[in-house]
């Protein structure tokens, strides 16, 4: 390329580049849903080929950029027995003037029960989340958590009324099994009642949907263990009847208030039970007790 003609190129690019600062200081900054109702974009929302979240389409109808918010706790519902999706990381998305955006949102399935929605089935914002879901959504996506498995089970506590059983760390570290449940609590107030255990489920469509098949449960039992002797876990139907032994335990105990239990369930069916724990040499001397629901 000739000199002048770079010089020429170099005066175009000087010309037609605006600093990032000075386009959003002439950017309006909404939220989806109030870019939508104002007629300032229009947009299509598809099932992406990936195995969650949305392929957003989004067209300018304005001449100013548009900075778009879509919060976590967004929820877009199809046509058809499909799940709905719920967004589950929080999106800026920057419109130029009458520009054209492709996005991906992160999202979760809204619907425990459904099935999941075809390749390239369109959606629609229809709302969001209440606002504790919202909140705890928000603090997950904040904290890069969006992507973990148990964020779909959170949603569901919402979108089902799946309880807080449901929460079962799956392997999950300590530390960030600890937040998300903390932030579960905070979200919630002083309504919050925690189970004391929790329950893993069987896998089915690759965890987008429940099966109430019951593999896991896990938790802890207050307990009375001053008598210093040697205990049993068990798990018992409404009938009385032994259906799960756990581990046995020796003392010394040392003040001990609640004993954890770990039991495989798989091929138990759901419904009510309840986990004791008993005297070693005598199982009629229940020294702690907890009722679950698989």
């Amino acid at each position: 390329m000739k000199a002048s003609n770079l010089f020429g190129l170099g005066i175009f690019i000087a010309l037609t580049f605006t600093p990032l600062p000075q386009v959003l200081a002439q950017t309006d900054s909404l939220t989806f849903e109030e870019a939508i109702v104002k007629g300032l974009i229009e947009y299509e929302a598809h099932a992406p080929k990936t195995d969650r979240g949305l392929e957003l389409n989004i067209e300018s109808r304005t001449d100013r950029a548009l900075l778009i918010r879509i919060a976590p706790g967004g929820v877009f519902t199809c046509e058809g027995n499909y799940q709905p999706q719920v967004i589950t990381r929080d999106k800026e998305i920057l419109v130029m003037a009458r520009e054209h955006r492709k996005v991906g949102l992160s999202a979760s399935c809204g619907n425990a029960v459904a099935a999941s929605p075809p390749l390239s089935h369109p959606f629609t914002f229809s709302h969001y989340l209440e606002t504790d879901a919202q909140r705890i959504l928000t603090e997950l996506s904040d904290a890069r958590l969006d992507d973990l498995n148990i964020v779909r089970n959170v949603v569901w506590m919402f979108t089902n009324d799946r309880p807080i059983s449901d929460l079962h760390p799956r392997g999950m570290d300590e530390d960030t099994y600890d937040f998300v449940m903390k932030t579960v609590r905070e979200a919630h107030g002083p309504e919050f009642v925690d189970t004391g255990y929790r329950v893993r489920y069987r896998e089915v469509d690759e965890g987008r949907r429940f099966s109430g098949i019951p593999e896991e449960l896990m938790g802890k039992v207050e307990v009375d263990l001053r008598n210093e002797e040697a205990v049993a876990i068990i798990m018992a139907g409404e009938d009385g009847r032994v259906l799960r032994t756990g581990a046995v335990h020796f003392p010394p105990f040392n003040g001990l208030e609640k004993l954890g239990f770990d039991m495989d369930v798989r091929g138990v069916e759901a419904g009510h039970y309840v986990v004791q724990v008993t005297s070693l040499s005598d199982p009629s001397s229940i020294l702690g007790s907890l009722e679950v629901e698989l």
